[in-house]
């Protein structure tokens, strides 16, 4: 009985560390991941997709959004209605060592602000078609 006793509390005392912070040298999860915010100045209530090569994310803007830290950039595309468009790109920076990590890139930073103008799509927009006469 001593025996099983002993064999149980080795058994959690090895659960135990499963849950604990991360060892040196190894990221937490959410290190693997930034927020930042996209602003589209004077347009409220618009839609941007943000893409980088971990993912793709769609969001109201402004606002913020999570993104996986890539070395890769990132592309913003926004949009409200059908007139009206934006996009903006950002590349992080990151530690050189990290440059061929690919998505596992813990060093890699965003700006924490990216702005998309959204500006009139003239190509989008119905041309009235005129008549000449009776």
């Amino acid at each position: 009985m001593k025996a099983e006793k002993i064999i149980v509390l080795g058994l959690l005392s090895l659960l135990a560390g499963c849950g604990g912070a991360p060892e040196a040298g190894r990221a937490a999860a959410t290190d693997h991941y930034q927020t930042l915010t996209v602003n589209t100045p004077g347009v409220e209530g618009a839609t941007c997709i943000v893409q980088n090569g971990a993912g793709s994310w769609t969001i109201p803007a402004p606002g913020p959004v999570t993104v996986a830290r890539t070395p890769w950039t990132m592309t913003i595309n926004c949009f409200k209605g059908e007139h009206l468009r934006g996009a903006a790109q950002a590349a992080p920076s990151f530690a050189p060592a990290e440059a061929g990590a690919g998505q596992n890139c813990v060093t890699c930073h965003y700006p924490g602000i990216v702005n998309v103008a959204l500006v009139l799509n003239d190509s989008l927009m119905a041309v009235p078609i005129l008549r000449e006469g009776p």
